[in-house]
């Protein structure tokens, strides 16, 4: 039994070498970028929470409107479309871990995760059919179990690289700009009240502008608890991430199995994915399509609730009711992953390969 194990193993390790060689210069491509966005995003956290929001907290101020308002403004009519993209109304803005979490829902990087796993899983199968590559795999001392498992190796590791270098830049940013620093608003771009001349009689009184020293007084050194950063509190949505991409990779195995030319396997797996996409979004404005969300890989991706210490769970409320039915958002994910792959082992065992042309 063990010289059997060992042969196994053997005979699948050219097959991973050369997978390997060559995810290499994409895997690094991909995985710098999705590096990269997210410290980028940091940065402009650090603008916006540290400078143009408070600009904007002092104009509510002097207008007597609170940031819940203004948000309720920029986010009213289409605007809600783009605050449903930022995370709805489970994040708030203000907040400094809260905006921070949104480059994990960002179109970039909802672009980026899902077309890495959906064209390098319709490429596996069809990819080794098309290329004409497929024979010679069963030339050698190999069974098509150990051609599945080999991919299904290089997949994991790829999709665990990628979702943990896109963490890390998060987490990175997020130790570079904490502790976030509160700039003082200059005091020229502040608009001055006229002074208030009461007169009583022969007496005349003058009142200064209550608001504007407030304003334009430095910051004290301690960090409002709404701008506190715990940068490793983002590594629990390493999951969220991998999840998401191992479900839609169990889609892309299965279309990879059923369909022979790898370019229509992946074109079917891309408008499946835009599909998916639009409902999940749109759902979530219009009633009718709510009770196909929760058929949706994008409903089950909620990573800012794993990063925000609260339970990454979904409420199937469109199914069985509000507060009734709970379920695992990771779970469901990796279940989707592990069907999609053991479909595709059984199809691909019974599947004739057609000789190449």
């Amino acid at each position: 039994m063990n010289q059997i194990k060992t042969g196994v193993l053997g005979n699948i390790r050219p097959l991973l070498w050369r997978i390997f060689r060559d995810l290499r210069w994409p895997l690094l491509a991909t995985a710098i970028l999705t590096f990269i966005f997210p410290l980028l995003w940091s940065l402009i956290a650090k603008r916006m929470l540290g400078q143009i929001g408070p600009f904007f907290e002092m104009l509510g101020q002097m207008g007597g409107i609170t940031h819940k308002e203004i948000e309720a403004v920029l986010f009213d009519g289409p605007g809600q479309l783009v605050k449903t993209l930022l995370g709805g109304e489970r994040i708030d803005l203000n907040q400094a871990m809260d905006f921070l979490s949104v480059c994990l829902v960002h179109p970039i990087m909802l672009t980026i995760l899902p077309l890495w796993a959906i064209s390098r899983s319709t490429q596996a199968i069809s990819g080794e059919i098309d290329r004409g590559t497929m024979e010679l795999l069963l030339a050698q001392p190999i069974s098509r179990s150990g051609v599945w498992l080999g991919h299904l190796i290089a997949e994991t590791t790829a999709m665990l690289c990628i979702a943990t270098m896109g963490v890390s830049g998060l987490v990175l940013g997020s130790w570079i700009i904490s502790p976030l620093e509160v700039k003082p608003i200059d005091s020229r771009i502040i608009p001055r009240k006229p002074a208030i001349i009461a007169e009583m009689g022969p007496i005349r009184l003058r009142l200064e502008d209550p608001i504007l020293d407030r304003l334009t007084k430095k910051p004290t050194s301690s960090t409002p608890d709404r701008l506190v950063i715990r940068p490793l509190a983002f590594a629990w949505a390493i999951p969220q991430l991998f999840g998401f991409m191992a479900s839609i990779s169990g889609l892309g195995i299965v279309l990879s199995v059923l369909i022979r030319k790898r370019f229509i396997a992946l074109g079917v797996g891309v408008l499946i994915l835009l599909t998916m996409f639009l409902i999940n979004l749109l759902g979530q404005l219009w009633e009718p399509l709510e009770p196909i969300r929760p058929l949706c890989f994008y409903y089950y991706y909620i990573p800012q609730e794993a990063a925000l210490g609260r339970m990454a769970h979904v409420d199937l409320k469109q199914w069985f009711g509000p507060d009734r039915v709970s379920v695992s958002s990771l779970g469901v994910q990796l279940g989707v992953a592990s069907i999609g792959w053991l479909t595709a082992l059984y199809l691909f065992r019974k599947k004739d390969i057609p000789a190449p042309l």
